[in-house]
Parts: structure tokens; sequence; C-alpha cells
């Protein structure tokens, strides 16, 4: 562009840093972001969002949450995708706690915590095992009518697994039937997963067969779940013929 007389500007650097964010370069992203502020090009809040959300790809949640900060303490004030980018750079970093600081921290901005940004955090909780504290998020956003989707309800039925709390882990994955958002393999896997906690073999083996007769596929998280749930309550003969159904699908053992 520099070549042909051309200046690029705040919104050419916003496009090329989001094309280059979704692609999955986020190097090149944060590349620009630094080309911006050598030309003395001011970033914008779509800039810093773009940058923040690059972070997180690259698993840099100290320098998303530098960036938020720094939003803070200047005139470019962040809204509430700057927050959720922040917490889900968080949550890839599994730090669970500074997820729901910053969760907290909307309410002292007066920021409506957005959908995104209650599933990011449900998910920290789920990596950091507080299935009480994925459940109080969950109340929140029913509360506060924050409506949830396939994600938030696939992290919160894998925090109350992770946790033991295998029935309430399969309540609200009857919650999620009865919706009109019907089901994937993480929570498909997650449901199977509490069944077997449970020692509910019967339970496990229905749902993998409603799985198997759907468009959702098992993967090795799913197989593996319903073959210890198996296997935990003697049912061998069980547990064998879905080793080699999983074997013939071409599924990783």
């Amino acid at each position: 562009m520099c070549e042909a007389g051309l200046v690029a500007d705040v919104i050419t650097y916003n496009a090329t840093m989001s094309a280059c964010e979704q692609s999955g370069q986020w190097q090149w992203a944060l590349n620009h972001l630094a080309a911006m502020q050598k030309i003395d090009l001011v970033p914008s809040v779509i800039s810093c969002n773009t940058a923040i959300s690059a972070y997180k790809k690259g698993r840099q949640w100290q320098r998303a949450l530098g960036l938020l900060t720094l939003m803070r303490h200047s005139d470019l004030w962040h809204d509430s995708i700057s927050l959720a980018a922040a917490i889900s750079a968080c949550d890839a970093g599994d730090e669970w706690e500074k997820s729901l600081l910053l969760l907290k921290g909307a309410e002292m901005y007066k920021l409506r915590s957005s959908m995104i940004s209650y599933s990011a955090a449900i998910s920290a909780c789920k990596k950091g095992i507080q299935w009480e504290e994925a459940s109080r998020l969950f109340g929140i956003m029913t509360e506060t009518k924050v409506q949830a989707d396939i994600i938030t309800f696939g992290a919160a039925i894998s925090a109350f697994e992770r946790g033991g709390e295998w029935d309430k882990a399969l309540h609200l994955f009857r919650a999620l039937m009865r919706s009109r958002l019907g089901c994937n393999t993480v929570t498909l896997s997650a449901a199977i997963s509490a069944c077997e906690k449970g020692s509910d073999w019967e339970r496990a083996l229905q749902l993998f067969a409603a799985m198997v007769g759907s468009a959702v596929e098992a993967n090795t998280i799913t197989f593996s779940a319903a073959i210890s749930a198996c296997g935990k309550c003697g049912e061998w003969e069980q547990a064998v013929q879905l080793v080699f159904l999983m074997m013939q699908q071409g599924v990783e053992v």
C-alpha cells in the first residue's frame, strides 16, 4: 500500500487484524497492532478486542489482561466484547480464578456480561474442577435471562461430571434435551461419563445408542466413557462389543 502511495487507516488495519486472527494467524494480527503504533495510529476498541482474541489463540493470557488493563486506564474504554475475549484468554490459559475475577469486575464497570463471557468462565470452572462455581454462574444466567447455548451447557455438564456430581450433570443434560438446542459430541460424551461415575451402565448405553442413531459423531472420549461404564459394572461382553465397534469405525484407541 505504501509503494502505491496509499496510507492505511485504523479501519484498514482492523480488517487486516481480524482476517489474521480468524484464520489462526494470531501473531500476524499482533504484528499489525505493533505496526499501527509505530506510525502513530491510535488503536480503536475493535483493534484491541481483536488483539485480545489473538492473545487467547496464542495462550498468552497475561498479555491479554495487560491490554485490557491498558484500555481501562486510557481513553479507550473497553466493552463487553473486550471482557468476553479476556475471559476466554484466561480460560484458554487454564486460569479459572482470573476468569471469575474478570466476570465479577464487569459489575464494577457496569458491563452486562454476555453469553460468551459466562460460557468461557464456566469452561474455566470445568478445568479447575469448580462445579459449585459453574452451577452458580449457570444460575445467574437463568436469573438474568442470558440465553445459554450448547457450548454453555456442554461446559456446565462437563464441570459437574469432572466434579463427581454425576446426578447434576445428567439433570442438566435432560434440561438441554428439553430445549431446542439439541446436543453434540461434547454434551453426550460428558453425560455418558457422568453415567460411568454413577455406575449406571444401562443409561450410558442408552445414550450411546441414541448418539449412534443420530448425526452426532462418537469420538475416543465417548467410546472410552461407555466402555468404562460397562467395565465398572462387570458388563464385559458389552465393553468388548464397544471395543470392536470402535475399531470398525476407525476411532483412535
